[in-house]
């Protein structure tokens, strides 16, 4: 069975949202928020700015393919799709994620600004989510290819995926390609097995082939 096993990924290229095409230039001296009153996450890629700038600029279609999205109003989407293929009567709708992966991902991509929990980086992201990751955070790759000709059919611009394999399939690489040539920003996990001492590469795919933007 071909499994792709879910891997840790900083989501510090999402700031490709909105930075290339920010809103009105600052003044050096402009103060945009207390450095007390900035998230973690904002404040690690030095993006205080990005929120605000992502405000006056077009939306963007982002897919996230995960473990899914549990309904939360301070994470606006667009579309979730399930692919696991089980009887609708047996998913909570509202609560379709069962590790929550997904939607922390989704909520440090978009989520709104509020006092309860951290924001994303942007606010111009039409958010479609697809659910491919099982209990165990793993998926068949033929799922994980179904989910991505999802995504190109949505017209999305980033497809974001945080898991990978060690194993190369061409059904998943030509999937990927079909993509690239869509002119989608691909970005998937690294692995978690890389260690500084060795000379052979252990980035995992998909995140290997050349078409996608590496991030670990």
């Amino acid at each position: 069975m071909r499994v792709v096993c879910r891997k840790v990924c900083a989501i510090v290229l999402i700031i490709a949202l909105c930075i290339p095409v920010c809103g009105e230039a600052r003044e050096d001296g402009d103060v945009l928020q207390k450095s007390s009153d900035i998230e973690w996450n904002i404040s690690a890629l030095q993006a205080e700015a990005a929120y605000q700038d992502s405000q006056n600029v077009m939306q963007i279609k982002v897919a996230v393919i995960d473990s899914g999205l549990d309904y939360d109003s301070r994470i606006p989407f667009v579309e979730r799709k399930d692919f696991m293929g089980e009887d609708e009567d047996n998913i909570n709708q509202l609560y379709q994620d069962m590790t929550g992966h997904g939607t922390s991902v989704a909520g440090l991509i978009c989520g709104q600004k509020n006092d309860a929990q951290i924001r994303g980086l942007a606010s111009n992201v039409d958010l479609y989510v697809a659910r491919v990751l099982d209990f165990n955070n793993q998926a068949p790759v033929s799922r994980v290819i179904e989910a991505i000709e999802w995504a190109i059919s949505k017209d999305v611009k980033i497809i974001h995926m945080s898991f990978g394999t060690v194993d190369d399939y061409e059904d998943l690489h030509q999937v990927i390609k079909k993509a690239y040539q869509h002119g989608i920003l691909i970005i998937a996990a690294a692995g978690n097995q890389g260690t500084a001492d060795e000379d052979e590469s252990t980035v995992e795919y998909p995140a290997a082939y050349p078409e996608v933007l590496s991030v670990g």
